[in-house]
Order: structure tokens, then sequence, then C-alpha cells
């Protein structure tokens, strides 16, 4: 599967609904600066998390975002901090 990549200004039109559900629930998560570029791919029956935030706390509130949606047992959170 290929990860649907999002920002503020796109959302992720290809990929799995699952994929494209969470990547709408990412770019309205108003803790979210809508700079960052984060990827979500599908993966073993949950979500991984990839890219750049500043911070552990945004690091978190993406992953803390994800976790009550439908299908997804597991997220993998590769999110990188930069500061």
């Amino acid at each position: 599967m290929t990860p649907s990549s999002l920002s503020a200004q796109t959302s992720a039109q290809t990929g799995s609904s699952l994929e494209q559900e969470a990547s709408r629930i990412l770019v309205g998560n108003p803790y979210l600066p809508a700079n960052y570029r984060l990827d979500v791919c599908e993966a073993s029956g949950g979500l991984r998390l990839s890219g750049t935030v500043d911070s552990y706390f945004h690091k978190q509130m993406a992953q803390e975002s994800l976790r009550d949606l439908p299908g997804v047992k597991r997220i993998e959170n590769l999110l990188e901090v930069l500061s």
C-alpha cells in the first residue's frame, strides 16, 4: 500500500478508506500545525504514522487523535521530533 501524505492544504485522495479517514482526522486536529507533512499508511491491522513534528506533544497528539478510529487495532508512531 502506498502511504497517504497530508498537509493542511490537501488530504489523501489515494489509499484505503482507513488511510483517508486518518488523514482527514489529522488535518482537522487543532493541536497539529498546518505546515506538518505527515504520512499515514495502513499496516498490519493498524496505521503507521511517519514524518516530522516539532515536539513530543505533537507526536502524541497525532497518535491519540487516531486511537478511536474504527478498524485501528494498533498505531505505529514513527514520527520524528525535530526539536
